[in-house]
Protein backbone atom coordinates (compact mmCIF):
# COMPACT_ATOMS: atom_id res chain seq x y z
CA UNK A 1 0.00 0.00 0.00
CA UNK A 2 2.84 2.10 0.59
CA UNK A 3 4.37 1.59 -2.38
CA UNK A 4 1.27 2.37 -4.46
CA UNK A 5 0.90 5.46 -2.74
CA UNK A 6 4.31 6.73 -3.64
CA UNK A 7 3.61 5.73 -7.42
CA UNK A 8 0.67 7.85 -7.27
CA UNK A 9 2.41 10.84 -5.71
CA UNK A 10 5.33 10.60 -7.58
CA UNK A 11 2.86 10.48 -10.95
CA UNK A 12 0.98 13.26 -9.62
CA UNK A 13 4.39 15.29 -8.93
CA UNK A 14 5.16 14.68 -12.41
CA UNK A 15 2.18 15.75 -14.13
CA UNK A 16 2.16 19.00 -11.89
CA UNK A 17 6.21 19.46 -12.79
CA UNK A 18 5.12 19.08 -16.46
CA UNK A 19 1.67 21.70 -16.40
CA UNK A 20 4.00 24.19 -14.39
CA UNK A 21 6.50 23.56 -17.48
CA UNK A 22 4.10 24.49 -20.18
CA UNK A 23 4.47 27.77 -21.85
CA UNK A 24 1.42 30.18 -20.47
CA UNK A 25 -1.60 30.50 -23.20
CA UNK A 26 -0.73 34.22 -24.49
CA UNK A 27 -4.31 36.10 -24.49
CA UNK A 28 -5.00 37.82 -27.53
CA UNK A 29 -7.42 40.60 -28.27
CA UNK A 30 -8.70 43.22 -30.39
CA UNK A 31 -8.91 47.04 -30.03
CA UNK A 32 -11.87 48.94 -28.78
CA UNK A 33 -14.10 49.31 -31.20
CA UNK A 34 -12.51 46.42 -33.37
CA UNK A 35 -14.07 42.83 -34.26
CA UNK A 36 -12.35 39.30 -33.95
CA UNK A 37 -12.79 36.70 -36.17
CA UNK A 38 -10.46 33.67 -36.60
CA UNK A 39 -7.51 35.86 -34.92
CA UNK A 40 -7.56 38.89 -37.12
CA UNK A 41 -9.23 41.92 -35.93
CA UNK A 42 -11.51 44.24 -38.12
CA UNK A 43 -12.60 47.71 -38.19
CA UNK A 44 -15.08 48.86 -40.30
CA UNK A 45 -15.01 52.39 -41.83
CA UNK A 46 -18.24 53.55 -43.07
CA UNK A 47 -16.43 57.40 -44.07
CA UNK A 48 -15.91 57.18 -47.76
CA UNK A 49 -12.67 57.28 -49.68
CA UNK A 50 -10.76 56.44 -52.58
CA UNK A 51 -8.73 53.31 -52.52
CA UNK A 52 -5.29 54.86 -52.08
CA UNK A 53 -7.11 56.74 -48.97
CA UNK A 54 -8.22 53.78 -47.86
CA UNK A 55 -5.19 51.60 -47.53
CA UNK A 56 -3.36 55.03 -46.57
CA UNK A 57 -5.58 55.08 -43.40
CA UNK A 58 -5.45 51.99 -42.64
CA UNK A 59 -1.39 51.21 -42.92
CA UNK A 60 -1.28 54.62 -41.23
CA UNK A 61 -2.72 52.91 -38.44
CA UNK A 62 -0.77 49.94 -38.91
CA UNK A 63 -2.94 47.75 -40.49
CA UNK A 64 -4.15 46.81 -43.71
CA UNK A 65 -7.17 47.53 -46.00
CA UNK A 66 -9.42 44.02 -45.68
CA UNK A 67 -7.66 41.10 -48.13
CA UNK A 68 -10.45 38.31 -48.01
CA UNK A 69 -8.63 35.00 -47.90
CA UNK A 70 -11.47 32.58 -47.39
CA UNK A 71 -15.30 31.76 -48.32
CA UNK A 72 -15.23 31.39 -43.92
CA UNK A 73 -13.69 34.69 -43.77
CA UNK A 74 -16.46 36.37 -46.96
CA UNK A 75 -19.10 34.79 -44.25
CA UNK A 76 -17.93 36.90 -41.16
CA UNK A 77 -17.34 40.10 -43.43
CA UNK A 78 -20.65 39.90 -45.70
CA UNK A 79 -22.41 40.04 -42.45
CA UNK A 80 -19.73 42.60 -40.89
CA UNK A 81 -21.07 45.21 -44.00
CA UNK A 82 -24.73 44.27 -43.53
CA UNK A 83 -24.52 44.83 -39.96
CA UNK A 84 -22.45 48.33 -40.98
CA UNK A 85 -25.78 49.34 -43.70
CA UNK A 86 -23.24 49.26 -46.25
CA UNK A 87 -23.59 48.56 -50.28
CA UNK A 88 -19.95 47.95 -50.57
CA UNK A 89 -16.82 48.22 -49.44
CA UNK A 90 -13.33 48.41 -50.30
CA UNK A 91 -11.22 44.96 -50.58
CA UNK A 92 -7.36 45.11 -50.83
CA UNK A 93 -7.28 43.82 -53.75
CA UNK A 94 -6.28 45.31 -57.35
CA UNK A 95 -4.42 44.88 -60.70
CA UNK A 96 -2.80 48.25 -60.76
CA UNK A 97 0.50 46.91 -61.54
CA UNK A 98 -0.71 44.64 -64.65
CA UNK A 99 -3.58 44.57 -65.98
CA UNK A 100 -5.85 41.69 -65.34
CA UNK A 101 -3.56 40.53 -63.03
CA UNK A 102 -5.04 40.89 -59.42
CA UNK A 103 -3.01 40.65 -56.31
CA UNK A 104 -3.23 41.56 -52.93
CA UNK A 105 -2.37 45.37 -52.45
CA UNK A 106 -0.62 44.39 -49.06
CA UNK A 107 1.96 42.07 -50.43
CA UNK A 108 1.29 42.32 -54.27
CA UNK A 109 0.96 38.21 -54.20
CA UNK A 110 -1.40 36.45 -56.16
CA UNK A 111 -4.90 36.05 -54.45
CA UNK A 112 -5.22 33.12 -52.25
CA UNK A 113 -9.12 33.43 -52.79
CA UNK A 114 -11.37 35.33 -54.99
CA UNK A 115 -15.24 35.58 -55.81
CA UNK A 116 -15.83 37.76 -58.30
CA UNK A 117 -19.45 38.34 -59.32
CA UNK A 118 -21.21 37.57 -62.85
CA UNK A 119 -18.60 38.54 -65.86
CA UNK A 120 -16.77 40.48 -63.39
CA UNK A 121 -13.26 41.41 -63.39
CA UNK A 122 -14.66 43.72 -66.27
CA UNK A 123 -12.53 46.91 -66.41
CA UNK A 124 -15.53 49.18 -67.45
CA UNK A 125 -14.25 51.96 -69.90
CA UNK A 126 -10.87 50.95 -68.89
CA UNK A 127 -10.27 52.29 -65.38
CA UNK A 128 -11.60 49.72 -63.24
CA UNK A 129 -8.48 48.17 -61.23
CA UNK A 130 -9.75 47.99 -57.72
CA UNK A 131 -11.90 45.70 -55.97
CA UNK A 132 -15.05 46.32 -53.70
CA UNK A 133 -17.00 43.63 -51.71
CA UNK A 134 -21.20 43.30 -51.88
CA UNK A 135 -22.55 42.30 -48.79
CA UNK A 136 -24.11 39.19 -51.29
CA UNK A 137 -20.35 37.91 -51.10
CA UNK A 138 -19.84 38.84 -54.96
CA UNK A 139 -16.54 41.38 -55.69
CA UNK A 140 -16.35 43.87 -58.74
CA UNK A 141 -13.92 45.97 -59.98
CA UNK A 142 -14.08 49.42 -59.60
CA UNK A 143 -12.41 52.55 -60.24
CA UNK A 144 -9.64 53.25 -57.73
CA UNK A 145 -10.90 57.02 -57.21
CA UNK A 146 -14.39 56.95 -56.73
CA UNK A 147 -15.45 56.98 -52.85
CA UNK A 148 -16.43 53.55 -51.13
CA UNK A 149 -16.40 52.86 -47.14
CA UNK A 150 -13.18 50.65 -46.38
CA UNK A 151 -12.55 47.92 -44.03
CA UNK A 152 -9.04 47.75 -42.06
CA UNK A 153 -7.77 44.43 -41.05
CA UNK A 154 -4.87 43.73 -38.55
CA UNK A 155 -4.07 40.49 -36.18
CA UNK A 156 -4.62 40.51 -32.75
CA UNK A 157 -2.97 42.32 -29.84
CA UNK A 158 -1.09 39.92 -27.73
CA UNK A 159 -0.60 40.55 -23.80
Amino acid sequence: MKLELRLQSWGLAVLLVLVLRLPPEVDAVCEVGWTEFDHNCYNYVSTKATFPEAMGLCIREGYDLLEINSASEASFIQKFVKANNSTSAWIGVNDLVVEGQWVSSSELTPLKYNNWGPNQPDNYENEEDCAEFYPNLDWNDYSCRKRNDFICEGHELEY
